[in-house]
Protein backbone atom coordinates (compact mmCIF):
# COMPACT_ATOMS: atom_id res chain seq x y z
CA UNK A 1 0.00 0.00 0.00
CA UNK A 2 2.76 2.25 0.74
CA UNK A 3 4.38 1.71 -2.38
CA UNK A 4 1.16 2.46 -4.46
CA UNK A 5 0.78 6.28 -2.91
CA UNK A 6 3.94 6.75 -3.38
CA UNK A 7 4.05 5.82 -6.90
CA UNK A 8 0.82 7.61 -7.04
CA UNK A 9 2.16 11.03 -5.39
CA UNK A 10 5.41 10.52 -7.70
CA UNK A 11 3.08 10.56 -10.96
CA UNK A 12 0.80 13.14 -9.87
CA UNK A 13 4.61 15.38 -9.12
CA UNK A 14 5.45 14.08 -12.59
CA UNK A 15 1.77 15.00 -14.38
CA UNK A 16 1.75 18.46 -12.77
CA UNK A 17 5.22 19.25 -13.64
CA UNK A 18 4.64 18.60 -17.18
CA UNK A 19 1.63 20.53 -17.03
CA UNK A 20 3.05 23.53 -15.69
CA UNK A 21 5.56 23.50 -18.80
CA UNK A 22 3.24 23.23 -21.22
CA UNK A 23 1.68 26.23 -19.93
CA UNK A 24 5.21 27.91 -18.65
CA UNK A 25 5.17 29.68 -22.19
CA UNK A 26 8.62 32.03 -22.60
CA UNK A 27 10.09 33.70 -25.76
CA UNK A 28 12.96 35.15 -23.88
CA UNK A 29 15.31 33.22 -21.16
CA UNK A 30 16.66 36.55 -20.28
CA UNK A 31 19.02 35.18 -17.66
CA UNK A 32 20.23 33.39 -20.44
CA UNK A 33 20.25 35.99 -22.70
CA UNK A 34 18.94 33.31 -25.55
CA UNK A 35 15.15 32.75 -27.26
CA UNK A 36 13.48 29.78 -26.06
CA UNK A 37 13.03 26.88 -28.04
CA UNK A 38 9.28 27.08 -29.99
CA UNK A 39 7.47 23.57 -30.11
CA UNK A 40 6.38 23.98 -33.78
CA UNK A 41 4.16 22.24 -35.87
CA UNK A 42 3.41 18.46 -34.73
CA UNK A 43 5.43 16.26 -37.21
CA UNK A 44 5.71 12.89 -34.73
CA UNK A 45 7.54 10.86 -37.47
CA UNK A 46 10.22 14.04 -38.48
CA UNK A 47 12.97 13.23 -35.85
CA UNK A 48 14.35 16.74 -36.22
CA UNK A 49 10.75 17.29 -33.95
CA UNK A 50 11.14 15.42 -31.03
CA UNK A 51 15.04 17.16 -30.83
CA UNK A 52 13.10 20.56 -30.79
CA UNK A 53 10.77 18.81 -28.49
CA UNK A 54 12.89 17.60 -25.49
CA UNK A 55 14.74 21.35 -26.01
CA UNK A 56 10.97 23.25 -25.86
CA UNK A 57 10.62 21.00 -22.49
CA UNK A 58 14.13 21.65 -21.05
CA UNK A 59 13.81 25.53 -21.97
CA UNK A 60 10.04 25.67 -20.58
CA UNK A 61 10.83 23.73 -17.41
CA UNK A 62 8.91 25.54 -14.35
CA UNK A 63 11.96 25.72 -12.49
CA UNK A 64 14.64 25.83 -14.58
CA UNK A 65 16.64 28.56 -13.50
CA UNK A 66 16.29 27.35 -9.96
CA UNK A 67 17.55 23.78 -11.53
CA UNK A 68 20.64 25.72 -13.41
CA UNK A 69 21.29 28.06 -10.26
CA UNK A 70 21.70 24.72 -8.13
CA UNK A 71 23.75 22.80 -10.46
CA UNK A 72 26.33 25.38 -11.01
CA UNK A 73 26.36 26.18 -7.11
CA UNK A 74 27.20 22.77 -6.73
CA UNK A 75 29.94 22.80 -8.66
CA UNK A 76 31.73 25.39 -6.72
CA UNK A 77 30.56 24.40 -3.29
CA UNK A 78 30.97 20.90 -3.76
CA UNK A 79 33.16 20.10 -5.89
CA UNK A 80 35.36 23.35 -5.79
CA UNK A 81 35.25 24.41 -9.43
CA UNK A 82 37.28 28.09 -9.68
CA UNK A 83 35.62 28.51 -12.73
CA UNK A 84 32.45 27.72 -14.73
CA UNK A 85 32.55 27.61 -18.57
CA UNK A 86 35.67 29.96 -18.21
CA UNK A 87 33.63 32.58 -15.97
CA UNK A 88 34.78 32.87 -12.55
CA UNK A 89 33.51 34.99 -9.56
CA UNK A 90 35.49 37.47 -7.91
CA UNK A 91 34.84 40.89 -5.99
CA UNK A 92 30.96 40.11 -6.88
CA UNK A 93 31.68 40.49 -10.22
CA UNK A 94 32.05 38.03 -13.12
CA UNK A 95 35.25 37.69 -15.30
CA UNK A 96 35.90 35.35 -18.27
CA UNK A 97 39.26 33.75 -18.68
CA UNK A 98 40.90 35.07 -21.86
CA UNK A 99 44.12 33.63 -23.16
CA UNK A 100 46.37 36.59 -24.96
CA UNK A 101 46.33 35.81 -29.02
CA UNK A 102 49.69 37.98 -30.31
CA UNK A 103 49.36 36.79 -34.03
CA UNK A 104 45.13 38.14 -33.55
CA UNK A 105 46.51 41.54 -32.07
CA UNK A 106 49.17 41.82 -34.97
CA UNK A 107 46.31 41.13 -37.41
CA UNK A 108 43.95 44.18 -36.10
CA UNK A 109 47.39 46.20 -36.08
CA UNK A 110 47.98 45.46 -39.70
CA UNK A 111 43.92 46.02 -40.47
CA UNK A 112 44.24 49.33 -38.92
CA UNK A 113 46.93 50.70 -40.52
CA UNK A 114 46.14 49.74 -43.75
CA UNK A 115 42.77 51.26 -43.64
CA UNK A 116 44.12 54.26 -42.20
CA UNK A 117 46.83 54.83 -45.41
CA UNK A 118 44.48 53.16 -47.87
CA UNK A 119 41.51 55.42 -47.02
CA UNK A 120 42.44 57.81 -44.07
CA UNK A 121 45.45 59.38 -45.35
CA UNK A 122 45.01 62.95 -45.33
CA UNK A 123 42.72 62.74 -42.24
CA UNK A 124 43.80 62.85 -38.78
CA UNK A 125 43.58 59.08 -36.97
CA UNK A 126 43.61 58.21 -33.38
CA UNK A 127 43.09 54.76 -31.87
CA UNK A 128 41.71 54.00 -28.61
CA UNK A 129 42.08 50.14 -27.09
CA UNK A 130 39.74 49.91 -24.18
CA UNK A 131 40.92 47.33 -20.68
CA UNK A 132 39.38 44.82 -20.00
CA UNK A 133 37.44 45.12 -16.28
CA UNK A 134 39.47 42.11 -15.42
CA UNK A 135 42.57 44.48 -15.45
CA UNK A 136 40.81 46.34 -12.46
CA UNK A 137 40.12 43.09 -10.10
CA UNK A 138 42.03 41.23 -7.86
CA UNK A 139 43.78 38.44 -10.23
CA UNK A 140 42.52 35.15 -10.29
CA UNK A 141 43.59 33.00 -13.09
CA UNK A 142 47.63 34.71 -13.64
CA UNK A 143 47.52 33.33 -17.24
CA UNK A 144 44.61 35.49 -18.08
CA UNK A 145 45.46 38.05 -20.48
CA UNK A 146 46.83 41.53 -19.27
CA UNK A 147 46.24 45.47 -20.78
CA UNK A 148 49.60 45.64 -21.17
CA UNK A 149 50.29 42.55 -23.28
CA UNK A 150 48.03 44.25 -25.74
CA UNK A 151 49.18 47.89 -24.93
CA UNK A 152 52.71 46.95 -25.88
CA UNK A 153 51.55 45.36 -29.66
CA UNK A 154 50.01 48.77 -29.99
CA UNK A 155 52.88 50.47 -28.93
CA UNK A 156 55.80 48.95 -30.83
CA UNK A 157 53.66 48.43 -34.41
CA UNK A 158 50.65 51.01 -34.78
CA UNK A 159 50.76 53.62 -36.84
CA UNK A 160 48.02 55.87 -35.26
CA UNK A 161 48.31 58.07 -32.08
CA UNK A 162 46.78 56.13 -29.04
CA UNK A 163 44.85 58.03 -26.86
CA UNK A 164 44.95 57.07 -23.16
CA UNK A 165 42.16 56.15 -21.37
CA UNK A 166 42.92 53.41 -18.55
CA UNK A 167 43.52 55.67 -15.81
CA UNK A 168 40.14 57.10 -16.24
CA UNK A 169 38.37 53.46 -15.58
CA UNK A 170 37.72 51.39 -12.66
CA UNK A 171 36.09 48.05 -11.93
CA UNK A 172 32.77 49.44 -10.89
CA UNK A 173 33.08 51.34 -14.44
CA UNK A 174 31.83 47.98 -15.98
CA UNK A 175 28.45 45.82 -15.12
CA UNK A 176 28.87 42.91 -12.99
CA UNK A 177 28.00 40.20 -15.33
CA UNK A 178 28.94 41.38 -18.25
CA UNK A 179 32.52 42.78 -20.06
CA UNK A 180 30.80 45.46 -20.94
CA UNK A 181 31.43 49.05 -19.22
CA UNK A 182 28.43 51.16 -17.68
CA UNK A 183 27.44 54.38 -20.28
CA UNK A 184 26.95 56.77 -16.97
CA UNK A 185 30.51 55.96 -15.98
CA UNK A 186 31.70 57.24 -18.69
CA UNK A 187 31.45 60.71 -19.37
CA UNK A 188 35.07 61.65 -18.63
CA UNK A 189 36.80 59.21 -21.18
CA UNK A 190 33.91 60.85 -23.75
CA UNK A 191 35.73 64.18 -22.60
CA UNK A 192 39.37 63.03 -22.89
CA UNK A 193 38.31 61.34 -26.34
CA UNK A 194 37.05 64.41 -27.91
CA UNK A 195 39.36 66.76 -26.59
CA UNK A 196 42.21 64.77 -27.41
CA UNK A 197 40.93 64.74 -31.20
CA UNK A 198 41.35 68.43 -31.08
CA UNK A 199 37.23 69.29 -30.50
CA UNK A 200 35.25 70.52 -28.18
CA UNK A 201 33.57 68.97 -25.98
CA UNK A 202 29.90 69.25 -24.83
CA UNK A 203 29.81 69.36 -21.48
CA UNK A 204 26.02 68.56 -19.79
CA UNK A 205 24.50 67.41 -16.42
CA UNK A 206 24.42 63.37 -16.15
CA UNK A 207 20.91 63.01 -15.90
CA UNK A 208 20.42 59.23 -15.41
CA UNK A 209 17.43 57.01 -16.92
CA UNK A 210 17.03 52.91 -15.56
CA UNK A 211 15.94 50.97 -18.61
CA UNK A 212 15.44 47.87 -15.73
CA UNK A 213 17.38 45.07 -14.60
CA UNK A 214 19.93 43.46 -16.99
CA UNK A 215 21.75 40.16 -17.35
CA UNK A 216 24.88 40.42 -19.10
CA UNK A 217 26.48 37.75 -21.33
CA UNK A 218 28.54 36.32 -18.57
CA UNK A 219 25.80 35.45 -16.44
CA UNK A 220 24.12 32.01 -18.06
CA UNK A 221 27.91 30.67 -18.43
CA UNK A 222 28.61 31.61 -14.25
CA UNK A 223 27.99 30.29 -10.40
CA UNK A 224 24.93 32.04 -9.91
CA UNK A 225 26.56 33.46 -7.33
CA UNK A 226 26.83 37.35 -8.28
CA UNK A 227 23.52 39.88 -8.54
CA UNK A 228 21.95 40.78 -11.47
CA UNK A 229 23.07 44.44 -12.79
CA UNK A 230 20.25 47.54 -13.44
CA UNK A 231 20.79 48.90 -17.15
CA UNK A 232 20.93 52.85 -17.18
CA UNK A 233 21.25 55.11 -19.44
CA UNK A 234 22.23 58.64 -20.13
CA UNK A 235 19.38 61.16 -20.15
CA UNK A 236 20.37 63.51 -23.05
CA UNK A 237 18.67 66.14 -25.32
CA UNK A 238 18.15 64.21 -28.79
CA UNK A 239 16.15 66.82 -30.18
CA UNK A 240 17.52 67.36 -34.09
CA UNK A 241 19.43 63.93 -33.70
CA UNK A 242 18.75 61.39 -36.56
CA UNK A 243 20.18 57.52 -36.91
CA UNK A 244 20.16 55.88 -40.16
CA UNK A 245 21.43 52.50 -39.97
CA UNK A 246 22.04 51.17 -43.60
CA UNK A 247 21.39 47.36 -42.98
CA UNK A 248 17.90 48.45 -41.88
CA UNK A 249 17.54 51.08 -44.61
CA UNK A 250 15.61 52.91 -41.52
CA UNK A 251 16.37 55.58 -39.10
CA UNK A 252 16.59 54.04 -35.27
CA UNK A 253 16.63 55.33 -31.81
CA UNK A 254 19.62 56.17 -29.82
CA UNK A 255 18.36 54.58 -26.60
CA UNK A 256 15.55 51.76 -27.37
CA UNK A 257 13.85 50.74 -24.76
CA UNK A 258 12.72 47.96 -26.15
CA UNK A 259 15.71 46.16 -26.00
CA UNK A 260 15.44 45.32 -22.54
CA UNK A 261 13.02 42.53 -23.01
CA UNK A 262 15.31 40.95 -25.80
CA UNK A 263 17.91 38.34 -25.64
CA UNK A 264 20.04 40.84 -25.60
CA UNK A 265 19.60 44.08 -23.58
CA UNK A 266 22.44 46.00 -24.25
CA UNK A 267 21.09 46.14 -27.56
CA UNK A 268 19.56 49.59 -25.62
CA UNK A 269 22.48 51.25 -26.62
CA UNK A 270 22.52 52.34 -30.63
CA UNK A 271 19.94 49.77 -31.82
CA UNK A 272 22.70 47.19 -31.12
CA UNK A 273 25.17 45.68 -33.79
CA UNK A 274 24.95 47.67 -37.00
CA UNK A 275 27.74 47.86 -40.26
CA UNK A 276 27.35 51.64 -40.85
CA UNK A 277 25.55 54.01 -39.06
CA UNK A 278 25.25 57.77 -39.65
CA UNK A 279 24.34 59.91 -36.79
CA UNK A 280 23.26 63.59 -37.45
CA UNK A 281 22.50 66.71 -34.90
CA UNK A 282 20.84 69.81 -36.60
CA UNK A 283 21.34 71.95 -33.09
CA UNK A 284 25.16 71.37 -33.62
CA UNK A 285 27.13 73.70 -35.89
CA UNK A 286 30.91 73.76 -35.12
CA UNK A 287 31.99 71.88 -37.85
CA UNK A 288 33.38 68.93 -36.18
CA UNK A 289 32.40 65.38 -37.66
CA UNK A 290 33.53 62.10 -36.50
CA UNK A 291 34.15 58.50 -37.91
CA UNK A 292 34.20 55.81 -35.86
CA UNK A 293 35.52 52.36 -36.81
CA UNK A 294 34.33 50.02 -33.30
CA UNK A 295 32.79 47.74 -31.59
CA UNK A 296 30.02 46.89 -28.80
CA UNK A 297 31.97 48.53 -26.81
CA UNK A 298 31.13 52.00 -28.67
CA UNK A 299 27.77 51.40 -28.68
CA UNK A 300 27.06 53.45 -25.33
CA UNK A 301 29.87 55.84 -25.26
CA UNK A 302 29.07 57.25 -28.70
CA UNK A 303 25.55 58.83 -27.29
CA UNK A 304 27.78 60.80 -25.45
CA UNK A 305 29.24 61.95 -28.26
CA UNK A 306 26.62 63.38 -30.38
CA UNK A 307 25.59 66.79 -28.51
CA UNK A 308 29.38 67.86 -29.58
CA UNK A 309 29.12 67.11 -33.60
CA UNK A 310 27.71 67.98 -36.50
CA UNK A 311 28.00 64.26 -37.85
CA UNK A 312 29.47 60.58 -36.66
CA UNK A 313 29.23 57.95 -39.10
CA UNK A 314 30.31 54.59 -37.44
CA UNK A 315 31.38 51.70 -38.75
CA UNK A 316 31.76 48.19 -37.64
CA UNK A 317 34.22 45.92 -39.29
CA UNK A 318 32.57 42.34 -38.20
CA UNK A 319 29.44 43.42 -39.67
CA UNK A 320 30.70 44.37 -43.47
CA UNK A 321 33.32 43.48 -46.23
CA UNK A 322 36.10 46.76 -46.79
CA UNK A 323 34.77 46.87 -49.91
CA UNK A 324 31.88 48.90 -48.75
CA UNK A 325 34.19 51.56 -47.78
CA UNK A 326 34.65 52.49 -51.59
CA UNK A 327 30.35 52.78 -51.65
CA UNK A 328 30.03 54.95 -48.88
CA UNK A 329 31.03 58.65 -49.62
CA UNK A 330 32.32 59.09 -46.02
CA UNK A 331 33.07 62.76 -44.95
CA UNK A 332 36.73 63.73 -46.41
CA UNK A 333 36.68 66.81 -43.21
CA UNK A 334 36.19 64.50 -40.56
CA UNK A 335 38.50 63.37 -37.84
CA UNK A 336 38.46 59.53 -37.59
CA UNK A 337 38.90 57.39 -34.54
CA UNK A 338 39.40 53.60 -33.77
CA UNK A 339 38.36 52.24 -31.01
CA UNK A 340 37.92 48.60 -29.38
CA UNK A 341 37.76 46.61 -26.51
CA UNK A 342 40.42 44.28 -25.87
CA UNK A 343 38.34 41.32 -25.84
CA UNK A 344 37.91 42.35 -30.08
CA UNK A 345 41.55 43.38 -29.94
CA UNK A 346 43.08 39.62 -28.57
CA UNK A 347 40.04 38.06 -30.99
CA UNK A 348 40.28 39.94 -34.95
CA UNK A 349 39.19 36.87 -36.65
CA UNK A 350 35.78 38.56 -36.98
CA UNK A 351 37.63 41.87 -38.86
CA UNK A 352 36.61 41.43 -43.00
Amino acid sequence: MYKKVVLCLMSLLVLALGILTLFNQKEILSFERRKAQDLGDFAPLDPAYWEDLDAYLSDHFIFRETALKINNLSKKYLFAFKDNDGVYTKQGYLFDILTYDEAAVDHLILKTNELANTYFKDQDCYFVAIPRKNDYSERYFPDDLRFADIKKQLDDKLSLPMIAIADLLSLDSYYKTDIHWRQEALSKVAERIVESLGDTYHREDVKLQNAGTFYGALYARSFFDTAKDELYYVDLDLNGVKVFDLEKDAYVKVYDESAITSPDAYDLFLDGPSAYLKITNEKVNNGQKLIVFRDSFASSLLPLFINSYEEIEVLDLRYYSESLLDELELASDAKVLFIYGSEFINQSGALR
